[in-house]
Order: structure tokens, then sequence, then C-alpha cells
């Protein structure tokens, strides 16, 4: 029928990254216009993530006291990577940033604080959760030690003297 029009959609579901390009073909019984060609492109992107380590050793810490480590996040990706949570299971860790966006080509420093409550050896675990693809989910093992102030006397005794009553002798 003469003067009508049809909507087509056109999916582009690229498969690598990077600039793709192709044509549509219409072919009609038109004898005007015969076959018509629509070029089309599109760019697939994509986010990529990199941690810096698999683990981030604090050491010897004094109980009360905090020290921290570090780790970084990368994106190798032509995207910006979505980081929707970074979170530790053992509450004497704590990460900070708690989520990131890290632009393509680019990174994001996380810090990982240890304040130890008791002495002893503590472990936990990082997770990173992404939009990437195929490596959503990651994880760090994060490990310190608390240990608490030895005392030492210099002396096993001391001897005062004789002191008079009322005064006194160091």
């Amino acid at each position: 029928k003469g003067g009508g029009s049809e909507t087509v959609t056109v999916t582009f579901k690229p498969t690598v990254t990077g600039a793709q390009s192709g044509t549509i073909t219409v072919e009609s019984d038109n004898a005007e216009e015969g076959t018509l060609t629509l070029n089309v492109s599109g760019t697939g992107v994509l986010s990529e993530i990199e941690l810096s380590t698999g683990s981030v050793a604090i050491g010897n810490v004094a109980v009360g006291s905090s020290a921290s480590g570090t780790f970084a996040i990368t994106n190798s990706g032509n995207k910006t990577l979505v980081v929707s949570s970074i979170s530790v299971d053992n509450t004497v860790f704590t990460v900070s940033p708690s989520s990131a966006s890290v632009a393509a080509g680019g990174s994001q420093t996380v810090t990982v604080s240890f304040r130890p409550t008791v002495s002893g050896a503590q472990s936990g675990t990082i997770t990173v959760v992404s939009d990437d693809l195929d490596d959503g989910t990651l994880t760090v093992s994060v490990s310190g030690t608390g240990v608490s102030p030895e005392i030492k006397l210099s002396a096993g005794s001391v001897a005062i003297g004789d002191v008079a009553v009322g005064s006194s002798n160091t």
C-alpha cells in the first residue's frame, strides 16, 4: 500500500570491544528506489577489573592502635568500571572507600585499616563486587596480628635502705 512506513529495530550486541560497522540492505519492488542501503556502526565497550594483589598483610599492631595497608583496583577496559561494594567480613578490619567508579584505564586505591581489640592473629576476606562481566566478584585476603605491650622490670629487687619516719627516699 503506498504512502505507508514500517519501523525496523536494529540491535547491536557486540562480542568484542572496539568499533564495528556494517550495512543493512533493504530490497523493494519499487521501480524508482529498488535497493536501499543503510550504514550502521557501534562500539563495543567493556569494563575489565584487575586487582594489584590477592592479599594484604598489615603485620603487628598494638592492641588499641591501628595500622593500614592498601591495594589497587584497576580498570583495563574501555568503559567505566562500577564497583558497587567493597566489604570485609571481620570487624577489626575496615575498608575505604566502600564503592567506586573507575574510569577506563584508571585505578582506585583501597585502604584497609586494622584496629585489633585483643592480642593474636586476625584474618579476613575483602569482597569486591563490580560490573565486570567475567570477574564480577573478586576477593583479597587480609591479615594482621594484635600485640600487647610487654612489661619488663629492669631489676628483680630494689634496696631503698633506712629511711627516717616521715621522710622519703627513692
